[in-house]
């Protein structure tokens, strides 16, 4: 199985914000994902922790130990639910509390003719991870950016 990236769109009016986010984002105001590897590479004394923290990292933290991927993979329904997303006839819309879309990835692939969609999120603390799948039937029709707001489309 393999993923593909997604491209998400920006709307037009969101732009300029944006690119003002952007350039406020320093000091204490940072992700988790940054604020670990600042800390990982600040510590050369403990070398030994820093290999070892390495390989556990390389085999992924989600599905280690043998777990059965198909079972990571939520409904849409749950996905709904997990993430407080607004359902649409087309699509669904995710509050995400980041400015910064180029952390955002957004993968999709395809398990038994059914549309995967892959979502990682990083927030200050934290951050979202979610594996569901689209409505039996549809197939992923792109994705948008608007503020704080994820929207993905799909078609039937």
């Amino acid at each position: 199985m393999e993923w593909s990236r997604v491209a998400i769109s920006l709307e037009d009016d969101t732009e300029s914000n944006f690119k003002d986010s952007l350039a406020s984002i320093v000091g204490l105001d940072t992700d988790a994902y940054a604020s670990h590897h600042r800390f990982m590479n600040d510590i050369p004394h403990l070398e030994d922790v820093m290999q070892m923290h390495g390989k556990s990292m390389e085999g992924g933290i989600l599905f280690s130990g043998g777990s059965n991927f198909n079972s990571a993979i939520k409904s849409f329904d749950d996905a709904i639910s997990n993430l407080g997303a607004i359902p649409m006839e087309s699509g669904l819309e995710i509050p995400i509390n980041s400015n910064v879309i180029e952390d955002i990835v957004l993968e999709t692939t395809t398990i038994a003719g059914r549309q995967i969609v892959r979502l990682i999120a990083p927030e200050r603390f934290g951050g979202i991870l979610e594996i569901f799948s689209l409505p039996f039937g549809s197939e992923f029709d792109g994705a948008i950016w608007n503020g704080n707001t994820l929207r993905i489309d799909y078609k039937f």
